[in-house]
């Protein structure tokens, strides 16, 4: 068949459009597709966990071979992952008196109920994450009964509620009450919490003002960090690697404090 060597009324862009603000809203209205991004978390915790991978990599390699996740299901996974990770020592602490069964268990099972006791532990309902995590029966009873087991963690004497609810080893629990004094419980939420999703201006492209009218375009909401002349605080619902911005080389992603540290030692441009 012979082919039209005249170019279509209306040739392809060379390089992709950025996406709408309403194509971007639709897909991050996407409900969850709860038993994939499951698969995903336990495989990416699994790797973690049970093979001592680093973090990082593990989720990297994971979500790289989970192509038919939604955006907001990548998300999610990595959350779920790192929120589990963040309060680890806590989560057992809780499963292990709520279900006494637990340490015999097989490690699937372990794990699925890691990453549920972990949702509930950070504000989700009981019977929501039960129900997305498809546990029934002793495993769903086992999470209903997690507030009740989180009020006898309360009511240890501090020396030995500290390291559990920080969810830190005993000896850097102790560091930490050394350094921090009284503010040591506020210290270690503090390190608990999830990260600010920070961006650091390109110098090169042009100031932080400019790339934040950029990202107000595509819809993204960012506000100057506190510290860092050169650094933005995303939305963290934000994937900031199909923006526009990013694609460009406006930005990088990088925490406030990195930023500083770079100025500091005035690194030369690669």
């Amino acid at each position: 068949m012979k082919k039209n060597p005249r170019p279509p009324a209306r040739a392809p862009q060379s390089r992709r459009e950025p996406p709408s603000s309403e194509a971007e809203a639709s897909r991050a209205a996407r409900p969850l597709r709860e038993d994939l991004v499951l698969q995903a978390s336990l495989e990416a915790y699994g790797f973690i966990r049970h093979e001592g991978r680093l973090a990082d990599r593990a989720l990297d390699f994971t979500l790289r071979h989970k192509r038919n996740l939604y955006s907001n299901e990548r998300r999610a996974v990595a959350e779920r992952v790192y929120a589990l990770l963040r309060r680890q020592r806590t989560v057992d602490f809780l499963l292990e008196r709520a279900h006494r069964g637990f340490t015999r268990l097989d490690k699937t099972r372990q794990d699925v109920l890691r990453l549920a006791a972990s949702r509930i532990l950070h504000g989700e309902p009981a019977d929501v994450v039960a129900r997305s995590s498809a546990l029934t029966g002793p495993d769903a009873d086992v999470l209903a009964a997690l507030p009740a087991t989180a009020r006898t963690l309360e009511a240890l004497p501090l020396e030995k509620r500290f390291p559990i609810a920080a969810s830190l080893p005993d000896f850097l629990a102790t560091r930490f009450r050394e350094v921090f004094g009284a503010d040591a419980e506020r210290a270690a939420e503090a390190m608990n919490e999830r990260a600010p999703l920070t961006a650091r201006t390109n110098g090169f492209k042009g100031d932080r003002e400019r790339l934040r009218a950029l990202l107000e375009q595509e819809g993204v909401q960012a506000t100057p960090t506190p510290l860092s002349p050169l650094g933005l605080i995303l939305d963290t619902r934000t994937n900031a690697f199909s923006l526009e911005a990013f694609r460009d080389g406006w930005f990088e992603l990088q925490d406030d404090g990195s930023q500083l540290l770079g100025m500091l030692v005035d690194a030369p441009p690669t």
